[in-house]
């Protein structure tokens, strides 16, 4: 699962992507609006990564992102 949600990579995707950024900003504002568990936070993720797109990519790893946090909260 490392692998899969490296900050290394999301980093530099972030640099490099427009189509990324947008998604995890649009992930971020509906994780921001929505009263919804770690738990299934971190399930989205899943969902996103299934789709290859990049902005797809950016909300898969803040859902992974956010998802932790709040666990650890």
């Amino acid at each position: 699962m490392a692998k899969l949600f490296d900050p290394d990579i999301h980093e530099q995707r972030m640099s490099e992507s427009e189509e990324y950024r947008k998604g995890y900003q649009y992930a971020a504002e509906c994780i921001d609006r929505m009263k919804i568990t770690p738990e299934n936070i971190k399930k989205m993720a899943f969902i996103f990564l299934e789709f290859k797109q990049p902005n797809a990519a950016g909300m898969a790893y803040c859902y992974w992102e956010r998802g932790n946090a709040l666990t650890a909260a």
